[in-house]
């Protein structure tokens, strides 16, 4: 679950990850709206750079990229597929993948 706050020239980003019915990670992100303004990015474009980095760099599975972009998996590799970037799908990936859907309650 993520949630944006807009508060006195700042943007504050909070994002849940949530496992097996209990909270396990909660991170609290705040840029300057200076920031997004000179980097002419919505919070939704942050969070989708963010995202194809940590893909892009292999800390993160596709699925995770695709939730933390809040894509979906065909939009997510298209955009990264437009920039040139590989799609790395391994079966680590899979079976990454298959635990993060069971997870979420989606398998």
């Amino acid at each position: 679950m993520a949630t944006t706050r807009e508060q006195s020239g700042y943007t504050e980003y909070s994002m849940c990850n949530r496992g097996s019915g209990s909270i396990r990670t909660i991170m609290n992100l705040t840029i300057p709206d200076e920031i997004l303004q000179l980097a002419q990015m919505s919070v939704e474009d942050l969070k989708l750079e963010i995202a194809i980095l940590l893909y892009q760099q292999k800390k993160i599975s596709i699925g995770h990229a695709c939730r933390l972009a809040v894509m979906h998996l065909l939009e997510f590799q298209r955009t990264i597929a437009d920039r040139g970037i590989c799609i790395n799908y391994d079966i680590e990936d899979f079976e990454a993948d298959i635990k993060t859907l069971r997870e979420w309650g989606d398998l």
